[in-house]
């Protein structure tokens, strides 16, 4: 379940929310949420400028380790240089870890190539200026929210048992 949670200090949860009806997040995925330098990064591009390179991984296979549980978050560590590889091995004892193939991280579309700009970004960013978060949020975003909706429906089907038995009913 793609959501937006909320923890405080003790652990209890605070707020949890599905991503598609959360303002916050489909705004950050949509891409209205992200500053105008991250449709043009220089970092977004497979040579990388550091010597470490951390990001989210949510393309990740299957693990032989029963405590890698990609439900629960996972995180890509690109090592780009020895310096990193060194920082790497010295931070390895406080980490879980396992070496996984290149082409999982490059489904992360920022290894590739900036963010697209929405092309009501800008009217966004004038509303949001002009009337305020919940105004914009009321205004731009539920056509995300309703994209977003579909998407979760077409993943659950594509992942669903069922799938198999439409396909043989209809032939495909």
């Amino acid at each position: 379940r793609y959501s937006f949670r909320v923890y405080d200090s003790k652990g209890a949860c605070l707020y949890d929310k599905d991503a598609r009806k959360d303002f916050y997040m489909t705004g950050f995925v949509s891409g209205l949420f992200l500053r105008e330098c991250c449709f043009s990064c220089p970092y977004a591009k497979p040579e990388r400028g550091s010597d470490l390179t951390l990001a989210d991984h949510w393309a990740m296979g299957k693990s032989s380790d029963p405590e890698m549980i990609l439900s629960k978050g996972i995180s890509t560590v690109l090592l780009n240089t020895e310096k990193g590889r060194r920082l790497f091995a010295d931070a390895s004892q406080y980490l879980r870890s396992e070496q996984r193939p290149m082409h999982e991280a490059l489904r992360n579309a920022r290894f590739i190539s900036p963010s697209q700009k929405p092309a009501d970004y800008d009217d966004f960013l004038g509303c949001l200026r002009g009337s305020g978060y919940a105004a914009a949020c009321r205004k731009y975003l539920p056509p995300y929210m309703r994209k977003m909706a579909v998407h979760e429906l077409k993943s659950c089907y594509y992942k669903s048992p069922l799938r198999k038995i439409f396909r043989k009913l209809l032939g495909k």
